[in-house]
């Protein structure tokens, strides 16, 4: 687990408002909840590579900045860096009440672009979910709770973080919570559509049309299987940067995989490389595959590759798991696309509902 290091400042505590639900816009693009995870290992002793996790509160865009120490220099440093590849305007930032956040000078640099600076309670943890989220799904299932000393370990982290956020921004979905009601012990939660931080951006209409198109034409140029190859090397580079308590002995505990990081339904297309080649059912899934959009698929039209029970289990496989066909009836299906596998209904369910 995470150490906290938040030390409470103090100076500005009454001039900084308290973040309130009531006042704080979570509809709006361009409000951030900001915070630093620290990876420092089993001890806080000395310097360490700290984390700066940004993230928007409406479309869950979020930005990662690696920092050589913690210190309120380097945070604004960032800041300004994340501002101008931000693909829109910051409205507001929300903090806790460390030290390095509540400062004249994020005050004054707030101020001079006439961004809205709020914190949140003091040891209230979930005034701030939005990032907290973030700190661990992203930067600790990337990075794990080891101790990182040196510039050479923080421009790696920083070269992982250049990558991860495309990845991140660009083609994980997550879902935001639209209502939670409570009936006695029974606590109901309502979620809307999985969608992606790209996806939300676009949706606010909130930036230009020519942005728009940036962000469109930069996504088609991403590979997210390749983005993921390179994670996963930059990841292998940074264990090498681990530390240990005494400062010479390696960590025991190795970062997670960013293959493990995907999301349950994102893994389902790895599946099409993973299938081994040359045998019946790879002929199958490649003849299926071919087929454009809404073509029938049969089990008959498939019987020269095996026997009727194999080809059926091979047509299940493929509707259940892969995703490719839908199913019209017995022996007979529907060719999808993948993508659309969750919004297709089950046609014969959808036929026995009719008759009956």
């Amino acid at each position: 687990m995470g150490r906290s290091l938040t030390r409470p400042g103090s100076l500005l505590r009454k001039q900084v408002a308290v973040k309130t639900f009531t006042k704080w816009d979570d509809q709006e693009v361009g409000f951030l909840e900001i915070d630093l995870v620290a990876h420092c290992g089993e001890t806080t002793s000395g310097k360490f590579v700290n984390t700066l996790t940004m993230t928007d509160v409406a479309t869950g865009w979020t930005e990662l900045a690696a920092l050589l120490c913690k210190s309120e220099d380097l945070v604004r440093t960032a800041l300004d860096e994340a501002v101008t590849v931000l693909p829109f305007r910051v409205l507001g930032l929300d903090t806790d009440n460390g030290s390095e956040f509540l400062n004249y000078g994020m005050v004054a640099w707030c101020n001079a672009r006439s961004i809205t600076f709020t914190r949140s309670r003091a040891y209230r943890k979930n005034d701030q979910a939005h990032v907290e989220e973030k700190n661990g799904s992203v930067v600790r299932r990337l990075v794990g709770y080891d101790r990182f000393e040196g510039n050479a370990a923080r421009e790696c982290l920083a070269d992982l973080y250049g990558i991860a956020r495309l990845y991140i921004n660009f083609f994980q979905p997550s879902m935001k919570l639209i209502s939670k009601s409570r009936d006695g012990a029974k606590v109901t939660k309502r979620y809307d559509e999985a969608r992606t931080p790209l996806e939300r951006l676009l949706e606010s209409r909130t930036i230009s049309n020519k942005l728009q198109k940036q962000l469109k034409t930069q996504f088609t140029t991403l590979d997210p299987v390749a983005l993921l190859s390179d994670m996963a090397k930059l990841q292998a580079k940074l264990w090498t940067f681990a530390v240990g308590k005494n400062g010479s002995e390696p960590s025991r505990t190795a970062p997670v995989s960013a293959a493990k990081s995907i999301p349950q339904r994102a893994k389902r297309k790895s599946r099409f490389h993973r299938r081994p080649q040359d045998t019946p059912t790879a002929k199958i899934f490649e003849i299926i595959l071919s087929l454009p959009r809404g073509t029938p698929v049969e089990a008959k039209d498939f019987y020269q590759f095996g026997s009727i029970h194999f080809v059926n289990s091979a047509l299940r496989h493929f509707w259940k798991r892969d995703r490719i066909i839908a199913r019209a009836a017995f022996g007979k299906y529907v060719r999808i696309d993948p993508s659309e596998a969750d919004s297709v209904e089950n046609m014969s369910c959808k036929s026995r509902n009719k008759t009956s």
